[in-house]
Formats: C-alpha cells, sequence, structure tokens
C-alpha cells in the first residue's frame, strides 16, 4: 500500500526532531508574529461619503496625521494613504484595515503582534469578524493569506553560533551587526524569509514592542527564530485562508526548518551537511506544534504591558531632574540640592510652562493615540 506523501513527510520531519531529542532546547514563547489577509465582503454597512469627506479634510489639514473615528465598535485612526488599490486606511492597536469600495478583494487586514501574542490567531480572527459583522457584512469567498510570520523566542544570552552554523538553500542572505557583534542572520528573500536575530537588542533599539518582556519573563539575551512566508509559498503548502493556516502551519515550518535553512553544530565532520542540529533547531521543530494552539504564555500576567515604559520615562525624568539641580545648585556646590528639594520646587518652576487645560488635553491625545497604535 503506498502511503500518502504527507504522511511520508511528516513522519520524516518526527524523525528529525526525535533524533536529538536530548539536545533541544525549549523556546520561551511560540506564535505567529505577524498576519497579512485580504477578505471579500459583502455589505459593509458604512457612510462612504461621509468616510470620503473626512479624508478630505484630513489631506486639506497638514497639521493633523489622523483623524479618529469609530467603526463596528472599535476605534480607528484614519491615515492619508492607503496602498493600492484601496482608498482608505484604518490602525487601531489591533488591526491596520485597507477599505476599498469598488475593488475585490475589498478589505485587506494586518493583524498586529499584540493581539495575536494576547488572543491568539483564533481570537485576532474572532475579533476582526465581529468588526465586519457589526458593520452587517459577510464573506463572499474564502479569504487569501498575503502573508503569515512565525516566531519562536529563545533565552539565549550567549549564543554559541555565528554564520558559518548556518545551512541554506536561499540564493541571498544577509549579516548585521552592532558594536562589532552580529545581531541578525537573514536567509532569503520574497516568498521565504528566514530571520534568526537579537529580538531583545531590536525592540530596545527600535521597536515598541516592550509587552514581549512580559511574555517572556526576562527583558535581555532573547533571540528569535522567524519564518517570515509570503502567499505562493503558502499556497504551495496548501495554505490559502485561515482555517487551512491553523490546520497546515506547523508541517509548513517544519518543511522550512529542514529543506530552507538549518542551523547546525560544529563537529569534526568536513561535511557541514552531517553536522547535528542546533538545540535552538530542534527547539524549533519540536515546538512548532503550538503554532495550532497560540501562545502558551498568559498575556501581561506578571506587571502589565506599560511597565518597561513606565521605567524608561521615570529614569529620563530623573536625568533632567539631575541636570535641573545642577542648574540651580550652581553657586552651592557644597550643599547641592537633594531629590526632595528638587521634586518641591517643580511646581513654582513650571508654572510659567504649565495650564491645567492644555495639560488635560495633551495627556488625553496621548492616551488615545496609544489606543490607537500611533
Amino acid at each position: 500500500m503506498i502511503r500518502p506523501l504527507e504522511q511520508i513527510m511528516t513522519e520524516h520531519f518526527k524523525r528529525i526532531a526525535r533524533a536529538d531529542k536530548r539536545n533541544s532546547v525549549s523556546p520561551l514563547a511560540v506564535g505567529i508574529d505577524s498576519l497579512y489577509v485580504s477578505f471579500y465582503l459583502d455589505g459593509i454597512g458604512i457612510d462612504w461619503e461621509q468616510l470620503a469627506l473626512e479624508k478630505e479634510r484630513l489631506l486639506h489639514d497638514r497639521a493633523r496625521t489622523h483623524i479618529e473615528i469609530e467603526l463596528g465598535g472599535e476605534t480607528f485612526a484614519l491615515r492619508r494613504g492607503a496602498g493600492r488599490p484601496f482608498s482608505y486606511a484604518l490602525s487601531s492597536r489591533a488591526f491596520t484595515i485597507q477599505l476599498g469600495r469598488r475593488v475585490q478583494p475589498n478589505c485587506h487586514v494586518q493583524f498586529h503582534s499584540e493581539l495575536l501574542w494576547s488572543v491568539g490567531l483564533s481570537g485576532a480572527v474572532s475579533r476582526f469578524k465581529a468588526w465586519y459583522s457589526a458593520l452587517g457584512a459577510h464573506p463572499t469567498r474564502n479569504e487569501a493569506i498575503a502573508r503569515a510570520d512565525f516566531a519562536f523566542d529563545f533565552h539565549t544570552p550567549k549564543p554559541d553560533f555565528s554564520y558559518p552554523n548556518f545551512l541554506s538553500q536561499a540564493d541571498k542572505d544577509s549579516e548585521w551587526r552592532a558594536n562589532r557583534a552580529t545581531q541578525t542572520y537573514q536567509f532569503g528573500k520574497d516568498q521565504v524569509v528566514c530571520r534568526v536575530y537579537n529580538k531583545s537588542a531590536e525592540i530596545e533599539e527600535a521597536s515598541d514592542k516592550t509587552w514581549m518582556f512580559d511574555i517572556w519573563g526576562v527583558r535581555e539575551g532573547v533571540w528569535r527564530v522567524e519564518f517570515q512566508v509570503r502567499g505562493e509559498r503558502l499556497k504551495a503548502t496548501g495554505i490559502s485562508n485561515l482555517a487551512q493556516l491553523s490546520a497546515h502551519a506547523p508541517r509548513l515550518v517544519r518543511q522550512l526548518a529542514t529543506k530552507h535553512t538549518t542551523l547546525r553544530t560544529r563537529t569534526k565532520d568536513s561535511n557541514s551537511s552531517r553536522w547535528p542540529f542546533h538545540p535552538v533547531w530542534n527547539g524549533v521543530l519540536d515546538a512548532a506544534d503550538r503554532l495550532a494552539t497560540g501562545p502558551m504564555v498568559p498575556m501581561f500576567e506578571r506587571h502589565g504591558p506599560d511597565d518597561y515604559t513606565k521605567g524608561l520615562q521615570a529614569r529620563s525624568v530623573y536625568g533632567a531632574l539631575k541636570g535641573l539641580a545642577a542648574t540651580l545648585s550652581a553657586r552651592r556646590v557644597d550643599s547641592p540640592l537633594t531629590f526632595e528639594d528638587t521634586v518641591k520646587l517643580l511646581p513654582r518652576i513650571m508654572q510659567w510652562h504649565h495650564s491645567d487645560d492644555i495639560w488635560r488635553s495633551d495627556v488625553l491625545e496621548k492616551i488615545r493615540k496609544r489606543g490607537l497604535g500611533l
């Protein structure tokens, strides 16, 4: 009896994973980090003329970056530009939604990382379906996935691998360094991109995803293995819609992590293809099934998503207070102002800059922008 190819491949990947099970490192977190999906919706109950008017107002008011609107029970920022062929771009902390009135697909959605990590794929999709259902819309055909990013985060304070440890079929690769230390390895482009990079450093330097620290339980030494896969490669694995993504994502990742790019542990064997998989790579293979079940770590249970940001802001304020104390103590170097004395002087010093109304307005605006993902 001839066995189905899918069954043979699944058993092959399981054998590879079992071979070095003792040398497998378990990831801190596994999940879909970003997801781009096109929807074919009918009956979208939007006042298109009013939406066009709001966008026209925005285009003529260069001082404004967005207009806040409410649609389907969600609050969004209406943005100036939208990607072709769409006319309108709406963003929130959960989604970026692009809409077109007379195009198909007429709705393109980016599910943001924070939503996906907090409620998983099924929770994120349920929230979006609730949104378009509240507008009276319904799908006319299956959605189409344009891109999915699969992420595996490992606590690796001192990585014991470098570029020669990677074997890849990709035609193009890159390596980025900062302060003479490699922070990113990238293999491939277009349909499949594999990245292995210092996620902790990326958050510190360029990202606002400080809420990931609460998922990990640590702030430093976390490296991410990420496979970014686009539409045609997804289709080749039988993944066109969201139901297929849930069913086949683990198999796709195992294929890519054994065929497209691998991380090896160097041995004395001159043939690098016989080097065993690195424990981190075995960890990816062992944990791939968790992509179908969603994040396994409760979100924000330790401290709350804004604790890290609050700490950074407090440090900045503290430094500014030291500078102010130095300015005020310039003629009393033997007895400079204490922290407590400097804080007591703040109301009098700030009175020339402070207005209760402006303060309230600006603080509320900052709160609203954060809620819109701006």
